[in-house]
């Protein structure tokens, strides 16, 4: 039974996350310590940069100051962590759209400061807007971005 110290925040199918396992992460390699201890395989961590990822405007580049791939699962579901200057809804949804042709899924973790981090599950979706679909084009899929903050206070 776990002490008041260690409320349970959510209840995975096997592990249990607590609040100081959420409270620990300060830095990268935290942020990676926790994703190892979900599970994920982390060995291949590997700091990279946004024009490797394809990602070049400079609206999208300008914010980010280190990014780092955190897991791989078998080219499946990539976990990257990016550090910003700041974390605003515009950044998160022109990340969202930089990883819109990208193979398999990813899960982004965003932060500026460790006091705050968002989870951000790019979900990938079809358009339903009638009127940018016509006979000569197809629609394109596009990735909406799911937020979860976490103030790790």
């Amino acid at each position: 039974m776990p002490s008041h110290d260690d409320d349970i925040l959510t209840t995975g199918l096997d592990l249990e996350i607590l609040a100081r396992d959420i409270q620990a992460i300060n830095s990268a390699d935290a942020v990676a310590a926790f994703f190892a201890r979900l599970g994920y395989n982390t060995n291949a961590r590997l700091k990279t940069s946004p024009a490797t990822l394809g990602i070049t405007a400079e609206g999208t580049t300008r914010p980010i100051r280190n990014v780092e791939l955190l897991a791989d699962h078998e080219g499946l579901l990539q976990i990257y962590l990016f550090e910003l200057t700041s974390v605003t809804v515009t950044h998160t949804r022109h990340l969202a759209r930089a990883f819109r042709n990208r193979v398999g899924e990813q899960l982004i973790v965003l932060t500026s400061d460790y006091e705050t981090l968002d989870f951000v599950l790019l979900e990938r979706y079809l358009p339903t807007d009638e009127a940018s679909a016509t006979p000569m084009t197809q629609k394109q899929v596009s990735r909406r971005p799911r937020v979860l903050p976490v103030n790790r206070r």
